[in-house]
């Protein structure tokens, strides 16, 4: 499932329960994709 799917389950689904291991790879994710943006920012100021 990916963060998108998480998200729709847990706004329009019944009560959605994710394992840690799931949590944290989410997380990882969301900071890999954070780190890019700033990246991206950072270039486009230049």
């Amino acid at each position: 499932m990916d963060a998108r799917e998480i998200r729709e389950e847990g706004d329009y689904g019944n009560l959605i329960i994710i394992s840690k291991r799931e949590a944290e790879r989410q997380l990882k994710q969301a900071k890999e994709f954070i780190k890019e943006i700033e990246k991206a920012i950072k270039n486009a100021k230049h």
